[in-house]
């Protein structure tokens, strides 16, 4: 008992894209909208966090796209992070 028998490691960095890959994802926020430019092929899930960590808003973002997506986000600052089952790209947002 109290003993460390047992022990889980846990990967908190993940995996991202590569720098050429990244430089294709633009990540920014316009009035009330956010707007995602993926000039790649890969689809995303996007998820909006508050700075305590919860979840705001999900969209799912195709491959070779742009979107805006309307939004009524209070002022502020959030972190958007695109993921699907290979890779993730995290960005920071101010909402005004």
């Amino acid at each position: 008992s109290g003993g460390t028998h047992e022990v889980i490691v846990i990967n908190l960095i993940g995996l991202s894209l590569d720098d050429q890959d990244e430089k294709q994802i633009a990540i920014g926020n316009f009035g009330h909208e956010i707007r995602i430019n993926n000039s790649t092929p890969e689809a995303f899930r996007m998820t909006v966090y508050n700075t305590l960590g919860q979840t705001m808003m999900t969209h799912n973002i195709h491959g070779n796209s742009s979107v805006q997506i309307p939004h009524t986000l209070p002022s502020g600052l959030f972190v958007v992070t695109l993921r699907n089952v290979k890779t993730s790209v995290t960005r920071k947002i101010m909402i005004r």
